[in-house]
């Protein structure tokens, strides 16, 4: 029993050391047997909760050391030469500020409809009701996204590249 002390005595467990204290002292010489081993096996579980909570909080702690304290990385970006004005740019010679462009369209169809005009994602673009025998022209704004466009009228299609500034086409 002393040896026992002695050990809970190093690891610093005051609840054992006062649970084996009542097993020296009050149940020495008691007449129930039964009562000493049930003391017995309460200090055993008291012994068993202090070494898992022990464990528990050192296990913690070495985790908060281990994550925590950590610098983060970012790497930095390199410094991009002050720009004041637009003539400090460098772009390429052929650049325009565009966002659009325009293009003349003559269109002279045989019979009377509806023109409809439209880009690669089926935006209507122009639409107008053409009569036949009479040329129709329009003017045309695109965005400088938009490569090609479909011309729609009673029930035929035809394609306009937006590279030129005229398109002219007898509809059908």
């Amino acid at each position: 029993m002393k040896n026992l002390k002695n050990i809970f005595t190093k690891l610093n467990l005051k609840s054992l050391i006062s649970c084996l204290g009542v097993l020296n002292f009050d149940l020495k010489g008691c007449l129930f047997p039964q009562m000493e081993n049930m003391a017995k096996l309460q200090c055993i579980l008291i012994t068993k909760k202090s070494n898992t909570m022990r464990l528990l909080l050192i296990a913690s702690l070495f985790t908060v050391a281990m994550t925590s304290c950590k610098k983060d990385f970012i790497p930095t970006a390199p410094k991009n030469a002050d720009i004041t004005a637009t003539k400090d740019l460098k772009v390429a010679s052929n650049f325009n500020w565009a966002t659009v462009k325009s293009m003349d369209i003559e269109i002279s169809p045989v019979a009377k409809g509806l023109l409809l005009i439209q880009d690669e994602q089926a935006n209507v673009i122009y639409k107008a009701l053409v009569l036949s025998g009479e040329t129709h022209t329009a003017n045309i704004t695109f965005g400088t996204t938009i490569e090609k466009a479909f011309i729609y009228f009673n029930g035929a299609k035809e394609e306009i590249t937006l590279g030129s500034k005229k398109f002219v086409s007898t509809l059908k």
